[in-house]
């Protein structure tokens, strides 16, 4: 009887600490796709002229690439415990006039620190220590 106790008792922690790296293994699959900047710290991020709207690409093993608003960039992404950042971008180096850099180094500067993760339908909230990046899914 005693071993059976143990099995089940063991048994049990293995599901629930399953299930714990699932809700984890999803929110991050959850994170995998194609996604566009709307708003950076609650500014609507209209293109046109210089401007490019941001976008970021991240897959399944967390590679990330995109736009920043004027460069482009590479990495590895690193999520956490519902929170998310790149902490190293590759990125080219193009001089685009000022507006294009702003929002590139708004952009950039929210991407390297840690920000926590929410979503809204195809939305994606990132707030973090440098600012609120909103990301729409394409």
């Amino acid at each position: 009887m005693k071993k059976l106790t143990l099995a089940l008792a063991v048994a049990g922690v293995t599901l629930v600490g399953c299930g714990k790296v699932e809700a984890e293994m999803s929110d991050s699959q959850n994170l995998a796709g194609k996604w566009q900047v709307t708003h950076l710290n609650g500014e609507v991020i209209v293109a046109g002229g210089e401007i490019v709207r941001p976008s970021l690409l991240i897959t399944e093993r967390m590679e990330v690439s995109g736009n920043a608003g004027c460069n482009n960039f590479i990495g590895r992404a690193e999520y956490e415990a519902g929170s998310f950042r790149i902490p190293h971008m590759g990125m080219t180096m193009m001089f685009c006039a000022m507006p294009a850099m702003d929002v590139e180094s708004t952009f950039a500067g929210a991407m390297k620190s840690w920000s926590v993760v929410s979503f809204e339908n195809e939305t994606l909230y990132l707030d973090g220590p440098n600012g609120q990046v909103v990301l729409e899914r394409f």
